[in-house]
């Protein structure tokens, strides 16, 4: 192939990196493990060149040249600002690039398709764009939904983001970077009602890492007017709250696999309340687990702790059942 009949998107350049300048609707978005696998790959010095792809870019007009006042500015990165960014942090002084000429607008969607791909779209910045889509250029959310070959319900939930008020927006977004906070938490926490439930939700996404749905079962108890931490007690409840209704569960399991005479033996869900009266659910758990007659469960645990007692006695001595206890008292 003759060098006339290469596409300009074929052609990679060795830029200066202070020609160019990051687009500032990048919808880009990198956690701090992605970012230390990229550093990590692009080496201390310019050897790492050729160990990443190329950054794209386009040619910036006057006007935003003079809009942006960097008077050795002559590219606006459309994919790669990260890729740009180290290479600035670790001082290299060139960055391959492939420049293509494309408008401001034709950028923005090759960054938001490039990033999607990826799966690295920051939410917030993604309703942004689809709003900017509908407000500035005039489409409809059916439109948007054909040209990014999604759902039209899908469209609306991403629109419902910018729904949320703007200082909740500013204090989700680095937790957005961090991965603790979604675009479905924020559709959740969009749904809520009154407005002042939205900060109060999105607390309880970050300090209880709350799952999408455990976000939509807290907004919904709180809109029904359960105080916030009462409903995150429902939705995630202590540690041995959720063992004991794990052992409940494969008990009913147990019942229905081999049905239980009430009038020989007790319930094992009655005995196993009874037993935690005097042991400990762990303890209870495992004896339950392996015994072979569910209705001694009491009698067998008393003795499993016996025998457990006398061989640490045995084995491991006075200081060993001394520290157990101290460490049981802390």
């Amino acid at each position: 192939m003759g060098e006339e009949e290469r596409r300009e998107e074929d052609i990679v350049q060795l830029i200066p990196l202070k020609y160019f300048v990051p687009m500032p609707e990048s919808v880009g978005v990198m956690d701090s493990e992605e970012d230390d696998m990229l550093r990590q790959c692009m080496g201390r010095h310019e050897k790492g060149l050729y160990k990443i792809d190329p950054i794209l870019a386009r040619p910036l007009t006057e006007e935003e040249k003079r809009e942006i006042g960097k008077p050795f500015a002559k590219f606006m990165i459309i994919d790669g600002h990260q890729r740009w960014s180290i290479a600035r942090d670790l001082h290299w002084r060139k960055i391959r690039a492939i420049i293509v000429n494309v408008s401001r607008e034709e950028a923005r969607e090759l960054n938001y398709l490039k990033n999607r791909v990826r799966g690295r779209v920051d939410p917030i910045k993604e309703a942004l764009y689809f709003k900017h889509l509908i407000d500035d250029l005039g489409m409809k959310p059916e439109d948007i939904a054909e040209k990014f070959g999604i759902s039209v319900r899908h469209v609306y939930r991403i629109l419902d983001r910018v729904k949320i008020k703007k200082e909740v927006l500013d204090k989700a977004r680095p937790y957005v970077v961090l991965g603790v906070v979604s675009g479905k938490h924020l559709e959740e926490i969009s749904r809520a009602k009154e407005p002042e439930r939205q900060e109060e939700l999105l607390e309880a996404v970050i300090q209880h890492k709350l799952s999408r749905a455990e976000t939509k079962k807290v907004r919904e108890a709180v809109e029904e007017g359960k105080p916030i931490e009462e409903a995150i007690r429902v939705v995630r409840p202590p540690p041995e709250v959720r063992r004991a209704r794990a052992m409940m569960r494969r008990l009913e399991k147990e019942r229905e696999r081999k049905p239980i005479i009430e009038e020989v033996k007790p319930a094992p869900t009655d005995l196993i309340e009874e037993a935690r009266k005097y042991y400990s659910l762990l303890v209870i758990d495992t004896v339950f687990k392996y015994i072979t007659d569910k209705s001694r469960l009491i009698e067998v645990t008393k003795k499993f702790c016996e025998l457990m007692l006398k061989r640490i006695q045995e084995k491991e001595g006075e200081e060993a059942i001394k520290q157990l206890v101290k460490e049981a008292e802390a």
